[in-house]
C-alpha cells in the first residue's frame, strides 16, 4: 500500500519549519541584542526561576548598602555634634577653674557668666542637632521631637525623646544603629551630696566634692523600699569628749579623729562645722541624681552673677560644675567610641556586601546571560536555515506535474 504525499501536507511541513526557523533567528537575535538567554518563563522555567530569585537578592544587597551608607552618614553627623559639644564643655571647664579666683571683681565674674551662657547655647543647640531629612539625631525613635527644652518659669531644661535607638539592616544579619538617645548621653550623675539632721548644730562643706563622690559611689546602698534605702544611708555622728567617731547605719565604725568643741570634722571630701556644745548628730547620702549639663552651666552662671555668693559658697558651686562637667565629657567620648565602632562595622559590612552581590551576579549571569559569541554563531547559523529553508519553500512551492511532462 503506498503512501500519498498531498500538496497540502508538502505545505503545511514547510510553514512548520519556516515558523521554527524564524523563532531561532528571533531569540538568536534578542540574545545578541539584550545579552539575555532567555526572556520569557517558557524559554526555561528553572532558568527564569532562579533569574528571579538571584535578581531580588542582588537587589536586597543594593539596598543594604545604602542603609549601611545612611549609618554612616548618620553616624558622621552625631559624631560632629559631640566633637562639638566636647570642644564648647572644655573651655567652659576652664572658664569655671579661672572663676574660682577669689581675686576677681563681681564684674569679671560676671563677664565669665557671658561666655558661658554663650557656650550654654551653643552646645544646647548640638544636643538639638537635626539630619539631612530635619529629624533630631538625640530624640531616640522620637525623631521629630525637639530632644531638649527650656521651660520658661524655671529655666530648667529636660529630655523630650525616648530611650530608643534608631537603627537600620546593614545585612540579612547585621543591624546599626544610627542614633544614640540623648538622655543616654548627656544625663550624667550629678555629685553626691548629703543633708544634716534638722537639730544638729553644723553646716556641711564640700571641701573635696570628687573625693567624696568616689567614696558616695562605692558605698551607697539602693533599695525597692524608699524609707528602707534612706534609713541604710544615714550615718551616725557621736562626739565623745576630744574625739568624734562615724558610723554607718550597720553600726560599722566607718571614721574617727580628735575634735575639739566648736571645731571641725573632716570626713572623704566633706567638712563638718560644727558650733560650741555639738553632741553628734546625722548624715544623711541624698540619692543619686542625674541631670544634663545645660542645667549645671546655668547653676553656674546663676552663682557667677550672684554678687551673695561669694568664697567658699562659689568654690563649691564651680566645683560642683566642674565635676558634672567633665562627666558629661567622658559620656561623650564613651559614645564617640560606640560610634566609631558602629561605623567600623557599616563599613566593614559593605565590602561584604559588595562581595557577596559580586557572586550572585556572576551565578546570574552563568543562568541568565547569553555568550555574544555563541549567540552571534546561533544567529549566524539560524539565518542560513532559514535561508535554506525559505529556497526550499520555494522549490516545493513551484513543482507541479507539468515539469515532469514538460
Amino acid at each position: 500500500m503506498g503512501f500519498r504525499i498531498t500538496n497540502a501536507m508538502m505545505y503545511q511541513r514547510t510553514v512548520r519549519d519556516l515558523n521554527s526557523r524564524n523563532l531561532d533567528v528571533d531569540r538568536y537575535s534578542r540574545q545578541s541584542e539584550t545579552g539575555d538567554k532567555f526572556q520569557y518563563a517558557s524559554e526555561d522555567p528553572v532558568g527564569m526561576s532562579s533569574k528571579i530569585k538571584l535578581s531580588a537578592e542582588i537587589s536586597a544587597y543594593t539596598q543594604y548598602d545604602v542603609n549601611a551608607g545612611y549609618a554612616i552618614d548618620s553616624l558622621g553627623l552625631e559624631e560632629t555634634a559631640l566633637n562639638s559639644i566636647e570642644s564648647s564643655l572644655q573651655r567652659a571647664n576652664v572658664l569655671m577653674i579661672s572663676g574660682e579666683n577669689g581675686a576677681y571683681s563681681i564684674d569679671e565674674r560676671k563677664a565669665i557668666a557671658v561666655e558661658l551662657s554663650e557656650i550654654k547655647d551653643e552646645v544646647a543647640s548640638y544636643m538639638n542637632t537635626r539630619n539631612a531629612s530635619g529629624e533630631y539625631i538625640f530624640s531616640g525613635s522620637l525623631g521629630d521631637t525637639v530632644p531638649y527644652t527650656e521651660n520658661p518659669e524655671t529655666g530648667l531644661w529636660s529630655y523630650q525623646g525616648d530611650s530608643s535607638q534608631r537603627s537600620v539592616n546593614a545585612s540579612p544579619s547585621v543591624k546599626v544603629a544610627v542614633s544614640d538617645p540623648g538622655d543616654s548621653i548627656f544625663s550624667v550623675p550629678l555629685p553626691r551630696s548629703v543633708s544634716l539632721g534638722k537639730d544638729d548644730k553644723a553646716a556641711i562643706e564640700y571641701t573635696g566634692t570628687s573625693d567624696f563622690s568616689t567614696w558616695y559611689n562605692q558605698n551607697y546602698k539602693t533599695n525597692t523600699d524608699e524609707a528602707e534605702e534612706k534609713k541604710a544611708n544615714t550615718l551616725s555622728v557621736s562626739v565623745t569628749g576630744d574625739s568624734y567617731t562615724i558610723k554607718n547605719a550597720d553600726g560599722e565604725e566607718i571614721a574617727k579623729g580628735a575634735y575639739s568643741d566648736g571645731g571641725d570634722i573632716e570626713f572623704h571630701g566633706l567638712t563638718l562645722h560644727t558650733e560650741k556644745g555639738y553632741a553628734g548628730g546625722t548624715i544623711e547620702l541624698e540619692p543619686p541624681e542625674n541631670d544634663n549639663i545645660l542645667n549645671t552651666l546655668q547653676r553656674v552662671i546663676d552663682a557667677l552673677n550672684d554678687p551673695a555668693v561669694t568664697g567658699d559658697n562659689l568654690r563649691e558651686a564651680l566645683d560642683r560644675g566642674q565635676i558634672h562637667n567633665l562627666a558629661t565629657l567622658q559620656s561623650a567620648g564613651q559614645a564617640l567610641g560606640r560610634i566609631g565602632g558602629r561605623s567600623n562595622i557599616a563599613e566593614s559590612v559593605i565590602s561584604s556586601n559588595d562581595d557577596i552581590r559580586d557572586v550572585k551576579k556572576e551565578a546570574r549571569a552563568t543562568i541568565a546571560e547569553a555568550d555574544s559569541v555563541e549567540s552571534a554563531s546561533n544567529l549566524i547559523q539560524a539565518l542560513n536555515a532559514l535561508s535554506m529553508a525559505q529556497r526550499t519553500f520555494s522549490m516545493i512551492s513551484q513543482t507541479s506535474l507539468m515539469d515532469y511532462i514538460s
